[in-house]
């Protein structure tokens, strides 16, 4: 389900919901903020001359609840769920079906391989880029979903927009053929997409992107699996770009080296002060 500021909101209120027909037609041009204060005056006006009661009010302010709730999970530029829709993904998995037998899951951080390159052509052409990668996900993810899938089990496969060119999924496996075919399938299908894209064509480098895969534990919080893929996905981007590696095949050593990369990486730089008194 896709969020775009061209679109009306009530598009977004989940179908079966008491107050599918709370909406008002969004203005061209009105922001979703103007929407919900338009609509809001509207309502409390409809109350206040008793064109609608207190029961049908609270039902319609209910289904604003649900489209906020849903706006709020969902990243604006892909219609993806959001970084926090997809921490709440892992932790709901891990609190329904940890604890059973046999439950098996993975989650894979991924960063694009080339994304300066399309901005070095403007803004657009990185938009351009990971929406293009975001239809992939969410292609591969319906479509492998209903291949893998057996009688007795529904293979879930769930596609997220962590930020800028960072990306997340999350598969109800920790086979290894599975998870490479997952990989491999999207970065087909990626490179397809951009090479038939009017405007990627034309632009000269590779729609490409570094997996790194953690199988999941009982033991660790959603932010330690994203970022234990996310450890992994830097090691394949180490590699050469363009590939994927295990979380659970790097070597402490290369656990270490790569976290303390992340940290000198993200130290605040300070610049000398100069001594003032010897201008003096």
């Amino acid at each position: 389900m896709e969020i775009s500021n061209d679109t009306p909101p009530q598009k977004y209120i989940s179908e079966g919901k008491r107050a599918r027909d709370f909406t008002k037609e969004a203005i061209p041009g009105e922001s979703h903020s103007q929407w919900l204060r338009r609509n809001n005056q509207e309502l409390l006006e409809m109350l206040r001359t008793g064109e609608i009661d207190e029961d049908t009010y609270l039902d319609r302010m209910t289904g604003k609840d649900v489209y906020l709730e849903r706006l709020a999970m969902t990243d604006p530029l892909t219609g993806l769920e959001n970084r926090r829709a997809f921490g709440n993904l892992i932790e709901s998995r891990q609190l329904k079906y940890g604890g059973l037998e046999g439950y098996a899951a993975s989650v894979a951080f991924i960063d694009l391989d080339n994304l300066k390159a399309a901005n070095t052509f403007g803004a657009w052409a990185g938009d351009a880029y990971i929406v293009n990668f975001a239809q992939s996900m969410n292609e591969i993810a319906i479509e492998l979903s209903r291949k893998l899938s057996t009688q007795n089990h529904r293979l879930e496969i769930s596609a997220a927009r962590l930020g800028g060119d960072e990306f997340g999924i999350y598969v109800d496996s920790k086979d290894h053929e599975v998870l490479q075919q997952i990989t491999q399938t999207l970065l087909a299908r990626c490179g397809q997409k951009a090479r038939d894209h009017q405007t990627l064509s034309t632009l000269g480098f590779d729609a490409t992107a570094s997996f790194g895969w953690r199988n999941m534990d009982n033991d660790s919080t959603p932010e330690d699996v994203i970022k234990e893929a996310n450890i992994a996905q830097i090691a394949a981007k180490g590699r050469g770009k363009n590939t994927s590696v295990m979380f659970e095949e790097l070597t402490p050593e290369q656990i270490t080296k790569i976290m303390e990369e992340l940290q000198d990486k993200h130290k605040p730089k300070t610049e000398s002060i100069p001594d003032l008194a010897q201008h003096v």
